[in-house]
């Protein structure tokens, strides 16, 4: 048991570690801790769930500070077996990713992990200055293996401040106005590296 550590960047404020049968050869890890918000996503890029998803981690840049909890359970006899659940409760965060015209600010809430991805269906944050909820899945947690991401917007915006973040369709900004309630949702598919993966922009409105 320890009750102070450092790990990429977090403190470790409390970590347990038991092998409950030595015949059977399995470590349980259970852990919390703080940190920043870059630092968490390090720690989730550099874990075994993070493996697969670390091109698509790695467009991400996240500011705020969070506390994370986890219980790892390793199987001796093969590891790749891993069970993970455990949680990143963020707060006031500021997410940008340049190569997706993506920049938003004040995330908070929770979100989950486990050993096929992580989510977090509804995180309050801010985009453009307008009040909105976020929902993201990575990897298996997307429930569609043909995609590893999906990430939606919801909240009231005029079409000004949608269409801001790419000027090919900006002469329709033009054309609507008011403020309306939207849903913008963005998925990248699971075919290579988030980079070069087809992506697609679809947007609802009542």
């Amino acid at each position: 048991e320890a009750t102070h550590a450092q790990s990429a960047g977090n403190t470790v404020t409390q970590a347990v570690a038991t092998i409950p049968d030595l015949g059977h050869g399995m470590l349980t890890v259970a852990a919390q801790g703080t940190g920043t918000g870059g630092s968490l996503l390090g720690f989730v890029r550099n874990s075994p769930v993070g493996h697969d998803l670390a091109p698509t981690l790695s467009a991400l840049k996240v500011g705020g500070t969070g506390k994370m909890a986890f219980t790892l359970v390793l199987p001796f006899a093969d590891m790749k077996d891993f069970s993970l659940d455990g949680n990143l409760r963020i707060s006031d965060a500021d997410v940008v990713a340049k190569q997706w015209n993506l920049a938003l600010q004040g995330i908070t809430g929770l979100l989950l992990f486990d050993a096929k991805g992580f989510h977090a269906p509804e995180l309050q944050t801010k985009w453009h200055g307008a009040p909105a909820t976020l929902s993201i899945a990575l990897g298996g947690d997307t429930g569609d293996p043909a995609k590893q991401l999906t990430a939606s917007l919801t909240g009231a915006f005029t079409p000004q401040s949608i269409l801001t973040d790419y000027p090919d369709l900006a002469p329709l900004a033009k054309i609507a106005r008011g403020t309306a309630d939207f849903r913008v949702g963005f998925d990248i598919a699971a075919q290579g590296n988030a980079a070069d993966a087809p992506k697609t922009l679809h947007v609802q409105s009542d």
